[in-house]
């Protein structure tokens, strides 16, 4: 084939169709681009004719084929490590992993150990709660770990922060699959007894908010 010019594209190579697109829709679209701007196309068997459409139209339906399945494949495995009790992805503040395992973080434990030890007591809501913990000058942690995180950090305690931390399983030590909790390979930062607490005082708490709501939210009902 000639040499295309100086900045232009004269040919396209890749050895896996299912890295080059997402679907065989976006395929046939790619190819008829190709064609239309006079680019070759080879992939690791060589020349992918725009003349023969059959053939690289079988490619493209295979290499989707292979994709989902891969993805099946990806599918599954996360929910067996779920099911046999391992945090995936992002972990909770109070964690950390260290060569794959994940442990205590001594630092960020304490904290989250004093949030549900003040909140078991009933006397918070997680309001006041929020504005105690930043009058004691205590901040939300936030391990190295989550420097590349793309929510922002929070720099003070807010009651959405510690209803977020107070009702997540797992730090009693549980992982959450389909709703149901299984038992954890990392270890709980709060015992039964203090998580149990904490969950009557948040329903407690919920109660009251809603009978509160109900009967201020609309002055007029009685009219």
């Amino acid at each position: 084939a000639p040499m295309a010019p100086a900045g232009a594209i004269g040919a396209v190579a890749f050895y896996d169709a299912d890295r080059l697109h997402r679907n065989d829709l976006e395929f046939f679209r790619f190819m008829a681009e190709m064609t239309e701007r006079r680019i070759l196309v080879f992939d690791a068997s060589g020349l992918v004719s725009n003349v023969d459409r059959l053939s690289w139209k079988v490619k493209a339906i295979v290499a989707q084929e292979e994709r989902e399945k891969v993805a099946r494949r990806v599918r599954d495995n996360l929910r067996y490590l779920q099911r046999t009790g391992h945090l995936l992805g992002l972990i909770p503040q109070g964690y950390r992993r260290v060569d794959g395992e994940v442990v205590e973080d001594p630092e960020a434990a304490a904290v989250i150990r004093e949030i549900f030890r003040l909140y078991a007591t009933g006397t918070h809501s997680f309001a006041t709660l929020a504005e105690h913990l930043n009058r004691q000058g205590l901040r939300p942690p936030r391990g190295p770990e989550k420097a590349r995180h793309n929510r922002p950090k929070a720099v003070i305690f807010t009651r959405d922060v510690l209803k977020d931390i107070v009702s997540n399983a797992s730090y009693l030590g549980k992982v959450m699959v389909d709703g149901e909790p299984v038992e954890g390979k990392h270890p709980p930062l709060v015992d039964e007894a203090t998580w149990r607490a904490c969950q009557e005082v948040r329903q407690r708490n919920l109660r009251r908010t809603s009978r509160t709501w109900t009967r201020h939210s609309y002055p007029l009902t009685p009219l």
